[in-house]
């Protein structure tokens, strides 16, 4: 454990004795260890992987009460820059919020598989592509996206979506995406350039697909989607106040969220 002089003893009477919390120690094995210990146990999932390769960043910061040789409890916050949305996010004042899923009618018609390789997640180099291209990306979305997010989309790419990770050449751009039955669900798009949507589906889809499902907002030039309540497990809290408000039907990217 850290000495001393690196701990803080809870003020909350006697019965938290021997209780120790510690924020933003990812540099600490010993208590990088019994975190990764209760991220197991909980949600299956190890971060010793992401941290090794350098993609656990100082934007991910853990706060954590642990007891003994054991976290007990934990509490994760990462910092994410949201764009064109500046006016209302240094406000106060929570309130939940609707999130949208935005899909559209697909009917190929042309497909093209030629310029598309699989990216390996378990390969170094693969990874250091797809993070300086990360580290270098444009938005997602001019409407809603978020920026200084590359060491959580890795974290995606490693633990999350380490098998449906594609670049396309001739857009110079990585996509992230799933086929299942007649629909794609696109899950982020990277890139250090506006891409042309139309020739990314074209290598990424078949004859059989009718349907396409964006994960973020997506605002492409020369397509129309239509927008329906995300029916999802979590809820989305933002503050606002006044005349400040949260922009009405968006997705925050799914590659953004911790």
């Amino acid at each position: 454990m850290q000495q001393d002089s690196d701990r803080r003893i809870l003020g909350m009477g006697r019965k938290m004795t021997g209780v120790w919390f510690y924020k933003d120690y990812k540099n600490n094995e010993e208590l990088r260890k019994i975190f990764n210990e209760l991220a197991t146990l909980i949600f299956g999932l190890n971060f010793e992987s992401w941290y090794k390769k350098g993609y656990w960043n100082n934007r991910y910061i853990p706060f954590s009460y642990a007891e003994g040789d054991k976290v007990i409890a934990n509490v994760s916050v990462n910092l994410l820059d949201f764009v064109n949305v500046l006016d209302f996010y240094p406000k106060f004042g929570f309130q939940s919020v609707n999130e949208y899923q935005f899909s559209m009618v697909y009917s190929p018609i042309q497909t093209d598989t030629t310029g598309i390789r699989k990216l390996d997640s378990s390969n170094i180099d693969d990874l250091n592509f797809i993070y300086k291209t990360a580290f270098e990306r444009v938005h997602v979305s001019n409407l809603f996206g978020t920026q200084n997010t590359h060491g959580l989309l890795m974290f995606y790419c490693i633990y999350v979506f380490a098998n449906d990770i594609y670049y396309i050449e001739d857009e110079d751009a990585i996509v992230i995406f799933k086929a299942e039955g007649k629909q794609i669900d696109i899950f982020d798009i990277v890139s250090k350039k506006e891409v042309s949507i139309d020739n990314i589906l074209s290598k990424i889809t078949n004859s059989d697909i009718n349907k396409i499902a964006f994960h973020y907002t997506p605002n492409y030039k020369g397509i129309d989607t239509q927008s329906d309540i995300f029916d999802g497990d979590d809820v989305l809290f933002v503050k606002s106040s006044g005349s400040n408000h949260f922009p009405l039907q968006v997705k925050l990217p799914i590659t953004s969220q911790a």
